[in-house]
């Protein structure tokens, strides 16, 4: 979820919805220190998992998003064919369903 950019922001104020796969106990540390984060586990290249949390947020308002996630193909860009990122990751396939 990127500890400091949730720090940073909810330091500021904001409510935040973070998202992250692992370190659960890191995230848990987050929550007792500030009351303005929920988090909810996900693991995007799960399907299932991801269409849970979809159902999770539905209605919430999202006043930005930041993702501080990133996974790397080693694949031309101009070869990329979107089947690659099924099952390795789907954070870019799971990110429009949001939107």
């Amino acid at each position: 979820m990127g500890k400091a950019t949730a720090v940073a922001l909810s330091e500021e104020g904001w409510f935040i919805h973070g998202i992250y796969n692992t370190n659960c106990d890191g995230v848990e540390s987050l929550k007792g220190i500030f009351k303005n984060i929920e988090t909810y586990q996900c693991d995007f290249s799960d399907r299932k998992n991801t269409l849970s949390l979809i159902a999770q947020l539905r209605g919430v308002r999202f006043d930005g998003v930041v993702n501080s996630a990133g996974v790397f193909i080693d694949t031309d860009f101009r070869d990329l064919d979107i089947s690659k990122w099924t099952g390795r990751s789907s954070k870019l396939t799971s990110m429009h369903r949001f939107c």
